[in-house]
């Protein structure tokens, strides 16, 4: 299980090296008035491969749609020459987790004043397996996510998923899917969401307002050098009632589930096995 814990460790903001547990944010924050910014969390580390790059242009595409200015100081080489830093300060040993924080300096109110904008990367051990199996998934139609130009990225505001993530717990589950206002199927709280039906495999598309994860479009693009690529859909929740396999991916990895809602399902393990070794460090 992996917590994030800041008692002497040593984070970036904007490009300086500092105690994480210093106080670095002002309350004029936009992030912490508005939810104006972005994150992405990264594992990697000696036994993950690196997409770190994947990332990165997730979160200078978001910028770009958010219209902030993206910082020139996060270039792949500093994040290279940062985490390596990080790792050493703060004893890490293993996989270990980066979180790239960023948002719109201060200024204005719904409308900001200015395009500016700061960053801050923590790093922190990774104890998460890349894979893990036989959980429970549930379904929720109360919080449903709604398509627009940026609910493809991970924004700072995340209040829907909070709320999924107490309804998750309540209910004994490992994840809950939602859906978007027309019923389509749309990811989980957590991750984005896959599904087996024969050999077909599936996941929405991005038009339900579900985030376009990193480790999504990893598995889109490695099973579209297969016989069968992944489909993306439109489809009605119904089609989960009859699906053979559920299994969802973020940047910890591939999590599947052997219940949906006391429904027996099957593993996608011989399916993922090549993926998997894919993902892992030679």
């Amino acid at each position: 299980m992996f917590k994030w814990s800041i008692e002497s460790m040593k984070a970036i903001f904007n490009s300086r090296t500092i105690d994480a547990s210093h106080t670095v944010l002002k309350v004029t924050n936009r992030a912490f008035c508005y939810g104006d910014g972005l994150f992405e969390t990264i594992v990697t580390g000696p036994e993950r491969i690196n997409l770190i790059e994947r990332h990165l242009d997730r979160v200078r595409s978001g910028a770009e749609a958010l219209g902030m200015d993206f910082p020139d100081a996060l270039s792949l080489e500093n994040i290279d020459e940062w985490t390596n830093e990080l790792v050493r300060e703060n004893n890490v040993t293993g996989n270990y987790r980066i979180r790239i924080h960023l948002w719109r300096d201060a200024g204005g109110l719904y409308t900001p004043e200015k395009e500016s904008s700061s960053f801050l990367l923590e790093l922190a051990e990774n104890r998460s397996p890349l894979v893990l199996g036989n959980l429970k998934i549930g379904l929720n139609e109360e919080y449903m996510n709604i398509y627009s130009p940026i609910s493809r990225y991970k924004s700072k505001n995340a209040l829907k998923y909070i709320m999924l993530g107490k309804i998750r717990a309540e209910r004994g589950l490992d994840d809950i899917i939602l859906v978007d206002y027309k019923r389509h199927v749309s990811e989980s709280y957590s991750s984005n969401l896959f599904w087996m039906t024969g050999e077909q495999v599936f996941t929405p598309s991005l038009k339900t307002g579900c985030v376009g994860g990193v480790m999504r479009s990893y598995v889109l693009d490695y099973f579209a050098t297969q016989e069968n690529p992944v489909k993306e859909v439109l489809t009605s929740v119904e089609d989960l009632k009859t699906c053979e396999s559920i299994f969802t991916t973020n940047g910890a990895g591939i999590r599947w589930f052997s219940n949906y809602e006391g429904r027996i399902l099957k593993s996608p393990e011989a399916l993922l096995e090549p993926l998997v070794r894919q993902l892992q460090q030679p």
